[in-house]
């Protein structure tokens, strides 16, 4: 099986959850070539309908949807935009971007649970959003089908698959289909909290 190389850019969302820093890797690309030091709003990321848009109001528009399925006691700090070496893991970084927003949701984050979203893209393989601690109720895996517009399941599917996406797959192509939400527990977490 081909490895599939993050890029050409990556976003970098960092959040914080009690003492536990969280990094949370999302692939775009942009319109522009931006050099070391560039603001977030001098920059604009390629959306699926062949547009663009601000990498600013990109990230506040993603936060904002990830931000009901993390609880009100954690923070979405800090965004980095890296540009990466073409079929590396190497990366260089470009920008930085100041978020300071919490989580919207009243229920206490759950230690070392972790929501797994799984979408299908426009090539025929597979992208997962990873976000940790928030509050997990049961564990499970659930189909994203059912979940429509107003819910916030429903809401970050839509927003990933829609036209104006912006967020990109290993495999370089857009998301096209919302597969299912797999809520767990992450071993390498639940290691540095318990062991």
């Amino acid at each position: 099986m081909a490895l599939n190389f993050p890029g050409p850019y990556g976003v970098q969302i960092k959040y914080l959850t009690d003492g536990i820093e969280h990094v949370q890797n999302i692939n775009c690309d942009v319109t522009n070539a931006p050099e070391p030091g560039e603001t977030f709003d001098n920059i604009t990321v390629r959306t699926k309908d062949g547009g663009s848009k601000d990498l600013d109001v990109a990230v506040d528009e993603w936060v904002a949807l990830l931000a009901p399925f993390i609880s009100d006691d954690t923070e979405f700090t800090v965004a980095d935009l890296f540009e990466y070496t073409e079929e590396s893991f190497e990366r260089r970084w470009i920008a930085s971007y100041e978020l300071g927003v919490d989580g919207t949701s009243a229920s206490a984050h759950t230690p070392a649970g972790e929501y797994v979203f799984t979408f299908r893209t426009y090539e025929g393989g597979v992208m997962q959003i990873r976000l940790e601690e928030g509050p997990i109720g049961t564990a499970g895996r659930f189909s994203m089908g059912a979940y429509g517009v107003g819910t916030p399941l429903g809401d970050l599917k839509l927003y990933l698959v829609g036209d104006n996406g912006w967020i990109i797959a290993r495999d370089t192509s857009y998301p096209v289909q919302g597969l299912y939400m797999l809520l767990g527990q992450n071993e390498a977490i639940f290691k540095v909290r318990y062991r």
